[in-house]
């Protein structure tokens, strides 16, 4: 069973939890949208819920959709997808690889995926090149979803929030402290980048729960 596959599995007693998670990011009057998708800590399954977005995106829009694994200290993507590692986004963002060398697709409809890259690349960095590298993504991809590394501690992921329309934060139920959900939430508040929500993962037997931001 591919990878794809098994999330949409996994994840089939939440569909109507993450059916109003799609409808509540789409904005169909945007020609692009720019999503940001980070746990408080590690370990809270983010890069299983922005998999999941991006997949779903894909196919509600039958638009070209590209995940892009930013958590570049910790990347799993490769490993979870079936995909080359490297090169990928550290090799992009240091103009060591083009874009059509790290932009692999899943078996997706419509969705491509951009993993981190090589080992020990220390900051991202870059902000020039990050705007070029947006600008060529929105000539082909109408969603670009960022898979973020954890915003606490405070990290080089949260540099990324003035390059997106939208912020979607991960806790883990019976884990994640509120004082660290509200923490990280102020982080993303301070870069005036809207917070849509907040995907409660491993609740109920592992099934999210989508809670929208007031």
């Amino acid at each position: 069973m591919s990878y794809h596959s098994r999330i949409e599995s996994a994840f089939s007693p939440a569909k109507e939890t993450f059916e109003t998670l799609w409808l509540s990011l789409l904005r169909k009057e945007s020609q692009h949208q720019r999503f940001f998708i980070a746990s408080v800590h590690g370990g809270d399954g983010a890069t299983t819920v922005a998999a999941c977005a991006a997949i779903g995106l894909a196919r509600h829009l039958s638009e070209p959709v590209v995940l892009i694994e930013a958590n570049i200290k910790n990347p799993g993507l490769a490993f979870q997808m079936s995909l080359p590692g490297a090169p990928g986004f550290v090799e992009l963002m240091r103009g060591e690889a083009p874009l059509e060398d790290v932009t692999h697709g899943t078996g997706v409809p419509g969705l491509s995926c951009v993993c981190a890259g090589g080992p020990n690349a220390g900051s991202l960095g870059g902000n020039r090149r990050l705007q070029e590298i947006l600008g060529e993504l929105e000539h082909e991809y109408r969603v670009i979803v960022f898979d973020a590394g954890p915003i606490l501690p405070y990290s080089d992921s949260s540099l990324l929030l003035q390059y997106v329309d939208e912020a979607i934060l991960v806790a883990s139920a019976g884990k994640t402290r509120d004082q660290d959900i509200l923490k990280a939430a102020q982080i993303i508040s301070a870069s005036e980048t809207p917070l849509v929500g907040t995907v409660l993962n491993f609740y109920r037997k592992e099934v999210p729960t989508w809670v929208a931001a007031e």
